[in-house]
């Protein structure tokens, strides 16, 4: 029999779906919009009590303010609005969560501004610089490998480094955009092997075939993908025939 392996799941929440309750028993970390590219006080109240009825680890899920580009849109901001934005967002959650007992434990920036951040370290370097005033104890959560772990290394705050079970890559390591037909995994089962493939073998396979290492703690699935739900069910059952566990990250 196969050796366990532990695997945290996270999901983007608090977005606007109505399938979000779907969503908890089958992730151990949630990424709750904070009102950057979408979320209100509402869905912030309403995702943090879901969190804490099924036992999932919170984190913010912050973004450039484009609620119009759902924050795929790359906003050039000076430093001093970035840092505004991201704390506005983040605090604004963090205190909602500490009403109802709950804190939060990392960070994870959103679309375009997490992009930027995987290969910009000014970038990444301005969001950390604002997440460790708002708390020097939450991580940060982002893409394995990337500019960003690296930046957060240097600035001494915890790293979650994190893989997409419903995203394609390419050879260096970075997603294939949006825009590139298969870009986005729909079919259970290709995300299915995907995860498989990071928890047992630490690597993905690109568009050629290609075999990318990848070492993730956290496995993401995008709350706003229709066939999350499926997905997450697929990768449940597979989880157990294959001795893989889900549990979520100690944060230091």
């Amino acid at each position: 029999m196969m050796h366990a392996i532990e695997i945290d799941i996270n999901c983007d929440m608090g977005e606007g779906a109505a399938f979000d309750a779907l969503l908890l028993p089958y992730i151990t970390s949630c990424n709750i919009a904070c009102g950057g590219h979408a979320g209100d006080a509402e869905w912030m109240e309403r995702t943090v009590k879901l969190a804490l009825r099924n036992g999932v680890q919170m984190g913010a899920h912050p973004s450039y303010p484009d609620r119009e580009g759902f924050g795929r849109k790359r906003l050039v901001m000076s430093k001093k609005d970035l840092q505004a934005t991201i704390k506005k967002q983040v605090l604004c959650l963090k205190n909602i969560a500490s009403t109802h007992g709950a804190s939060l434990k990392y960070v994870k920036p959103h679309g375009a501004l997490y992009h930027e951040m995987a290969v910009n370290s000014a970038e990444a370097d301005a969001v950390i610089e604002t997440i460790r005033k708002i708390d020097p104890k939450l991580a940060l959560m982002g893409l394995a490998g990337s500019t960003m772990a690296n930046v957060a290394h240097l600035r001494g705050i915890q790293f979650i480094p994190e893989a997409f079970a419903d995203r394609r890559y390419q050879k260096n390591g970075l997603l294939l955009p949006r825009k590139v037909e298969g870009a986005v995994l729909s079919e259970p089962m290709e995300a299915v092997l995907q995860v498989r493939n990071l928890v047992r073998k630490q690597c993905v396979y690109g568009p050629a075939g290609e075999r990318i290492k990848i070492e993730a703690r956290s496995i993401c699935l995008h709350g706003d993908n229709p066939e999350v739900v499926a997905l997450l069910k697929a990768l449940a059952t597979d989880f157990k025939a294959h001795n893989i566990i889900r549990k979520s990250v100690t944060i230091a």
